[in-house]
Order: structure tokens, then C-alpha cells, then sequence
């Protein structure tokens, strides 16, 4: 695998051409990088926590694992979460390795024609491109028949410059939104609420609140969730905007999206004690992302949920 860097005076960016990944998105003006990334680079290779990585063919959570192609054929997805599909499966785009061309010092683009998986042959591309003190990420997919796209990122942020402290204490506010709600086994249904119950009031971040409000909570989503956040927030806004900040508020990052959700985990389940850069060995808590979505097991949910032509947008704005 290689790595390829986009900078420029205010921000730099590191990218690997083994699934698109993201290994640092670096502060220039206090060299503070706000992602997490392996130490040793070979851990890429298994990934067991998607760290940086491109997710897809479909991100998130499908079941009954399955969909039904443009002809009404069933295809079944491989099992890789209990009885479900997660994130694209064992070998989904995380696992693959894209052709890499600069469009411009600014621009690099990433191409993998996806013709092994499950799904329909589609061209898929991926665009990350900075400005300023932003960078900005585009999704496209092309193909010749209706088939399954719904890519996302799933790096994790700590704006901490010592990654041993935890996103406990990081500030987090988003636009209005709405929680989809999740059954025992995390499958998500079509309930969704509004967060003004009890019950949901601490996963509501419409207000600026510390993430670690949400943690270890005396309920039963909570315990689903392994004490910490892992839901979808659905957007009550085309224009929606998440804004993450460390406990001092001396880093912040804003998120835009097209996308009418995200999805935010906060790296409740620790199973294999990996070495992370500036923070010693991987705990729980020790970052969050921000998976900018459709609606997770929207191929069961939705009426039409296969498209021939695919574009996303997220923009990352670091300050």
C-alpha cells in the first residue's frame, strides 16, 4: 500500500490507495492531526475497526442481508455481524485497492471498477480535494443497470494531540435532527424520535453538550450500543452541519454533508489491542466518526433504493 499526501499552508492530508483510507488530516498551525491511524501500517490490512476507510457498497446495517436486484431476484449479501450485513462485507470497498491519479495539486481522484462483489458491476470513484482550510470529499458511481450505492467514511476524530485522552470531554453540536431508532440485535427500524423523552434526551446533541453525557446511561439502548453512541441522526435540514471541538476549544472541526444522515459511533467495542500514532494502545472512546449516509438498511426500508447514477458530498473544515 501506498500513502499520498494533499497540503497545502493551513492543513495537510494522508491518504493510502488500499481503501481510500485516511490516515491524517493534520492542523498545520499546531501540527495537531484530528484522526486516528495504526502505528503499523499492515493493521490496515485486516482493519477490524474501518479506521479512515471507504465503506460501501452499502454502509451500515442490512437486514435480512439481502436485496432484490432490477429483474426481482433476491441476492443474497454475506453474513459478517451476527445474522446481518455490515458495511459492504468481508471484502467490501475497505479491502480494495484504487487506481490513484492527480488532477491537480489540489485534487487527487481514486478509481476501482467494482466487478467481483455482490452487487452490479459499477465504475466507482472517489474525489478529495482541499481549499483553504477545508477538505472535501466526493463519491461517484456509474453504472449500466439499477444496483446498490451508498458509500460513506468511517474515520475516526480526536482533537487531542495525545490520543490516550479519550473524546469524553470533546464539545458536539449538529442541526436538528432526528434518531433512528434500533432494535436488540442493532438492527435499525423505521421508528424514529425526536430526542425530546427521557429516554433519548442524552443522545440529543441539537444543544452543545460533552459526547461523554451519552456514555454508560441506565437504559436499554445504551446497553445496546456498548455504553456509548452508536445510531443514526437523520438531518431535519438540507443544509446540515456538525461542529466538534476539543475540550479546551482550541481545535474544532466543522462537518457539511448532501447526505440526509450520519451515522456516529464512538468506538464502544474494543476487541483486539492495537498500537495507534500518539496514543499508545487502542482504548474505548478514543475517537468518533461521523458516517455520512442514506439511512441505514435503507435497501429494506426504502421503495427504490437502486440507482444507476451515485454522487455524495462531505466537507471537512478544519480550524
Amino acid at each position: 500500500m501506498k500513502e499520498y499526501i494533499l497540503e497545502n499552508d493551513k492543513i495537510c492530508i494522508k491518504f493510502l490507495d488500499y481503501g481510500g483510507i485516511i490516515t491524517a488530516i493534520i492542523k498545520k498551525s499546531n501540527n495537531i492531526n484530528y484522526v486516528l491511524s495504526y502505528e503499523d501500517f499492515t493493521n490496515y490490512e485486516r482493519n477490524p475497526y474501518y479506521f479512515g476507510a471507504t465503506i460501501g457498497r452499502t454502509a451500515g446495517r442490512t437486514f435480512p442481508p439481502n436485496y432484490k436486484n432490477s429483474k426481482g431476484d433476491v441476492i443474497n449479501l454475506d453474513i459478517n455481524e451476527g445474522l446481518l450485513n455490515l458495511h459492504g462485507g468481508n471484502e467490501g470497498l475497505h479491502k480494495q485497492y484504487w487506481d490513484v491519479s492527480l488532477i491537480n495539486k489540489d485534487t487527487y481522484e481514486l478509481t476501482y471498477n467494482d466487478t467481483d462483489s455482490h452487487y452490479e458491476e459499477m465504475l466507482l470513484k472517489i474525489r478529495y480535494r482541499i481549499e483553504d482550510n477545508s477538505f472535501i470529499l466526493e463519491y461517484f458511481g456509474f453504472s449500466d443497470e439499477p444496483t446498490v450505492c451508498n458509500l460513506t467514511n468511517h474515520t475516526y476524530f480526536n482533537l487531542n494531540k495525545d490520543k490516550r485522552d479519550g473524546i469524553e470531554e470533546h464539545w458536539l453540536q449538529m442541526t436538528p435532527t432526528k434518531l433512528q431508532i434500533i432494535n436488540d440485535t442493532s438492527v435499525p427500524t423505521e421508528e424514529y424520535s425526536d430526542m425530546s423523552s427521557k429516554y433519548y434526551s442524552s443522545f440529543d446533541f441539537t444543544e452543545k453538550r460533552k459526547i461523554g453525557d451519552a456514555f454508560r446511561i441506565s437504559n436499554e439502548l445504551s446497553k445496546i450500543c456498548a455504553d456509548g453512541i452508536d445510531l443514526a441522526y437523520i438531518f431535519d435540514t438540507d443544509l446540515p452541519e456538525i461542529v466538534l471541538q476539543s475540550f479546551d476549544k482550541e481545535n474544532v472541526l466543522r462537518i457539511t454533508t448532501d447526505r440526509e444522515c450520519a451515522v456516529i459511533y464512538t468506538l464502544n467495542k474494543i476487541n483486539e489491542r492495537l498500537k495507534i500514532k500518539d496514543g499508545g494502545i487502542i482504548t474505548k472512546y478514543n475517537g468518533i466518526t461521523f458516517e455520512t449516509q442514506e439511512r441505514p438498511n435503507h435497501l429494506q426500508t426504502k421503495s427504490h433504493p437502486l440507482i444507476s447514477h451515485y454522487h455524495a458530498r462531505t466537507k471537512y473544515t478544519i480550524e
